[in-house]
C-alpha cells in the first residue's frame, strides 16, 4: 500500500494509488481474501494464470532471465515489428523509461506516473481517471505524442490504436490479471527503443515472465475480453443505481461514482473501492468492474453499509442531542434507553456520569449497529430498532419504507461476522479503557 500509516483497527488512508486491499484487510484484523479489492481493475474474465505459471515456475526461478522469447511473441501476437517493442517490468518500468528519454507533461487529472514537466504531451487512453476512450490524436489545441493503453485492449477488444508517430507504453498486468508479474512494454520507433534498451537495467524483465508469457498470451480473446467487460460493467451499473449511486459514462473496465466516503463506508463489510482524492476528485469514488462472484460481494456490502448507516441515522437524533447539549442527564437517559439502566441505578444509587465527547457518545451504540450491519438482513435491522426503542404503532420497517425494493443478496462470506466498529485514519478514538462494572462485580 502507498503512503498509508497503518493501525489495526483503522481503516487506512487512501494512497496516491489502488490495490491497497491486503493491507487495508490487515489492519481491519481480516484475511486477504475476505477484502474484495475493487480499487486496483484488472481483467474480470481473465483465464486463471495459475496453471500455466506453475508450468514454468522452475525455469522461471532457476535461471537468469532472458526475455528475447516472450518479447518475440508478444510482438507477434501484436502485429508488430520486433525492433519496435521493448518488453519492461510493469507499465511503470515502460512509463520511466521513455519520461527519462524525451519528458513530457500532462493535463491534469491523469496518471500519477506520467511525467509533469517539460517535453511532450502525454495521455491515457481510455482516459485515467474518467474511463472515456479519446476522440483523436489531438487534446485542445495539442497533439499527443505519448499514449498510455494500458488499458486499451479491455475497452476496445484491440492490442493498439495504431498512432506510428506516437510512443506507446502499455501494460499486461491488467489484461492478464497479474498485478504482482510485472510485465509492460514500450512501442515507438527503433531508435527511441535501442535508447530506452540501453538505459534499461540488466534483467530488469523476470525470470517467470520471461519463461510463462508466451503461453499466457495464447490464452488471450481480446473481444472475449471488452465484451466481457461491457456486460459486467452494464451488471455494476444497475447494483449501484439499487442503492441510488449514479455511475458516470466509461468505457473501461472501472467506473467513477459521486459518492464521498462510499470507500469508508464499504471496507468494514469487505470490499474496497478507490478514493480518488489522489486525482484532485474529491468525494468521488473509482469501482473495478468486478466477476460475477465480486458482483454478489458488492452488493451485500451495499446493504450491509445501508443497514448500518439507517440505524445510525435512527440513533443520531437522541445521540447529537446529548452531546451537543454537554447535559449527563440527557446522556444518562440516552444510555438507559438503549441498554437498559446504569449499574449504579440497579443497585438504586444515583448515575455517575462523565462528560464524554460526541464520538464517545456515537461509539456506545455502535455495537448494535455493527451486528444488525454484519448479518446484512434488513429484518436484523428493524428488530435492532424495535429492540432498542421499543414498537412504535405505525412507524414501517425498512422493508415497507415507501418506494424502497427490499434487497436480499446472497450472503458473502466476508460480510459475516462481528468486528469491533472500525474508524477512518482521521476519527480520534476517544475511547475509554475501562468498562462500567457488572452488577456483581458494583460495590
Amino acid at each position: 500500500m502507498h503512503d498509508a500509516h497503518l493501525t489495526n483497527g483503522v481503516i487506512p488512508a487512501a494512497g496516491t494509488h489502488g490495490g491497497d486491499g491486503a493491507a487495508v484487510a490487515a489492519a481491519l484484523g481480516m484475511a486477504p481474501d475476505e477484502m474484495l479489492d475493487l480499487s486496483a481493475s484488472m481483467n474480470p474474465v481473465a483465464p486463471d494464470p495459475v496453471p500455466i505459471l506453475a508450468r514454468h515456475l522452475r525455469a522461471g526461478v532457476s535461471r537468469y532471465p532472458n526475455p528475447a522469447r516472450a518479447e518475440a511473441a508478444l510482438a507477434e501476437v501484436m502485429g508488430v515489428d520486433r525492433e519496435r517493442l521493448l518488453l519492461t517490468n510493469g507499465g511503470a518500468e515502460a512509463i520511466a523509461l521513455v519520461a527519462a528519454e524525451i519528458g513530457g507533461h500532462v493535463v491534469e487529472p491523469e496518471f500519477a506516473l506520467h511525467p509533469r514537466g517539460g517535453g511532450p504531451l502525454w495521455r491515457s487512453n481510455p482516459h485515467s481517471p474518467s474511463g472515456l476512450l479519446a476522440g483523436g490524436a489531438d487534446l485542445g489545441d495539442e497533439r499527443v505524442a505519448v499514449w498510455d493503453e494500458a488499458f486499451y485492449q479491455l475497452a476496445t477488444g484491440e492490442w493498439t490504436r495504431g498512432d506510428r508517430d506516437a510512443v506507446v507504453v502499455g501494460s499486461l498486468t491488467k489484461l492478464l490479471a497479474v498485478p504482482g508479474l510485472r510485465v509492460g512494454y514500450v512501442l515507438a520507433d527503433p531508435g527511441l527503443i535501442a535508447a530506452c534498451r540501453r538505459r534499461q537495467p540488466g534483467w530488469s524483465v523476470n525470470g517467470l515472465v520471461s519463461a510463462a508469457l508466451p503461453d499466457l498470451l495464447s490464452t488471450v480473446d481480446l473481444a472475449a475480453s471488452a465484451r466481457g467487460v461491457r456486460e459486467l460493467r452494464a451488471q455494476l451499473t444497475d447494483v449501484l443505481a439499487r442503492y441510488g449511486i449514479a455511475a458516470r459514462a466509461s468505457d473501461a473496465n472501472w467506473v467513477l461514482v459521486d459518492s464521498p466516503g462510499l470507500r469508508e463506508r464499504l471496507a468494514p463489510h469487505g470490499v474496497l473501492v478507490r478514493d480518488c482524492a489522489s486525482f484532485g476528485m474529491t468525494g468521488v469514488a473509482r469501482i473495478a468492474v468486478p466477476t460475477a462472484d465480486g458482483l454478489a460481494r458488492l452488493d451485500a456490502a451495499l446493504v450491509a453499509a445501508e443497514v448500518a448507516a439507517d440505524v445510525t441515522g435512527q440513533m443520531a437524533g437522541p445521540v447529537d442531542r446529548a452531546a451537543a447539549g454537554a447535559d449527563r442527564d440527557a446522556h444518562a437517559a440516552l444510555l438507559q434507553d438503549s441498554r437498559g439502566p446504569t449499574p449504579g441505578q440497579r443497585k438504586g444509587r444515583a448515575p455517575t456520569m462523565p462528560t464524554r465527547s460526541a464520538s464517545m457518545t456515537a461509539a456506545e451504540v455502535a455495537g448494535p449497529v455493527d451486528r444488525a450491519a454484519a448479518g446484512t438482513d434488513r429484518d436484523a435491522h428493524a428488530a435492532l430498532l424495535q429492540g432498542s426503542h421499543g414498537p412504535t404503532p405505525g412507524d414501517p420497517t425498512p422493508r415497507e419504507r415507501p418506494g424502497r425494493a427490499p434487497a436480499t443478496p446472497t450472503r458473502s462470506t466476508t460480510t459475516g461476522g462481528h468486528r469491533p466498529r472500525p474508524r477512518c485514519a482521521a476519527e480520534p478514538d476517544h475511547r475509554e479503557t475501562s468498562s462500567p462494572p457488572t452488577e456483581s462485580e458494583a460495590p
